[in-house]
């Protein structure tokens, strides 16, 4: 494998600074936030001043690309080292206020125009531009929480970014990586099942304050769970409670079991792909999608940490 380089912007002169001697690097990417992250720590003979902008690169292949939230220059014993927080393009959706709005006849379309394509982002749907006859963006969220608002009323189905395209649902991946026999050989294999996140029913309240109507949760009784949570329905379901409760009871088997395995070097891997672990000892591990992944460098070499989740409950 050719060496991981850090490279970052000189704020004051625009010049490249070049990180090699990196004693730590962490690379996570998530479907649950529209931003990835970078931190890293190097060995420096010189303090660059100020930096900016800051990208990953292993030979020809750019792992990250995005922009300095912190920074931090250390002086010890062990000479000056240089640490850098780093996240994607994706963090300008997180960090910018939506303006208070109420939309009528409201489009994906529209919202998108709104809260994301100033940034340069683009769009990728199912082609179907549905209506909201009403919907209401409140005081505090950031765009991408009130587009995300927005997607799952309207889609069902939660958004997602990677790059510079925010994808209605999951976006589209190559096959399925298998990780064990017949693999990429792991140096872990963890599964977690907890069953006390799951949801066996959501009580709806009704226009008119009583909760009369709920959605049961039929996978709950396999685990013996009777967790009932009383919800007043989110705005943006209003006309439509059913949905809520369906989504946070998915959210709640989704939490459910989560897998985490860890190979060694890169693994060139997003997260939505799917993923089929093979391991006789843990068997069952297929229909997995990539929730997070992790690049990690360290003393110890390169590693790469997927965590997964069951493919049937994303939205």
């Amino acid at each position: 494998m050719t060496p991981i380089v850090v490279t970052a912007t000189r704020l004051a002169d625009g010049t490249d600074v070049l990180l090699d001697r990196l004693t730590e690097l962490t690379l996570t990417s998530t479907l649950r936030s529209p931003a990835g992250a970078m931190r890293c720590t190097a060995v420096v003979d010189k303090f660059p001043g100020e930096l900016g902008g800051v990208s990953v690169r292993e030979g020809g292949r750019t792992l990250f690309t995005g922009a300095v939230d912190r920074q931090v220059a250390m002086v010890s014993e062990k000479g000056r080292t240089l640490a850098l927080d780093a996240r994607t393009k994706g963090a300008v959706l997180l960090d910018n206020e939506a303006v208070p709005c109420v939309l009528t006849g409201a489009l994906l379309s529209t919202v998108f125009g709104l809260f994301c394509e100033p940034y340069g982002f683009r769009l990728e749907s199912p082609g179907v531009d549905r209506v909201l006859p009403l919907f209401t963006v409140h005081k505090g969220l950031s765009e991408w929480e009130a587009l995300a608002a927005f997607v799952r009323r309207a889609y069902g189905v939660t958004a997602h970014v990677g790059g510079d395209r925010v994808h209605v649902g999951l976006p589209e991946t190559a096959g399925a990586v298998i990780i064990g026999r017949g693999g990429h050989p792991y140096t872990r294999l963890e599964q977690a099942v907890t069953p006390y996140s799951i949801l066996s029913k959501v009580v709806l309240r009704d226009v008119n304050g009583g909760y009369t109507s709920a959605v049961e949760n039929s996978a709950a009784g396999y685990y013996g769970v009777r967790r009932k949570r009383y919800v007043i329905p989110a705005n943006e379901f209003m006309d439509n409670p059913g949905l809520d409760a369906n989504q946070r009871i998915r959210r709640s088997m989704l939490d459910k079991e989560y897998v985490t395995v860890t190979v060694p070097g890169i693994l060139d891997i997003a997260p939505g792909r799917e993923v089929r672990v093979v391991d006789e000892t843990l068997p069952g591990l297929s229909g997995l999608k990539a929730d997070e992944v992790t690049l990690r460098v360290d003393p110890s070499g390169v590693t790469t940490t997927v965590g997964l989740t069951r493919a049937m409950y994303y939205e």
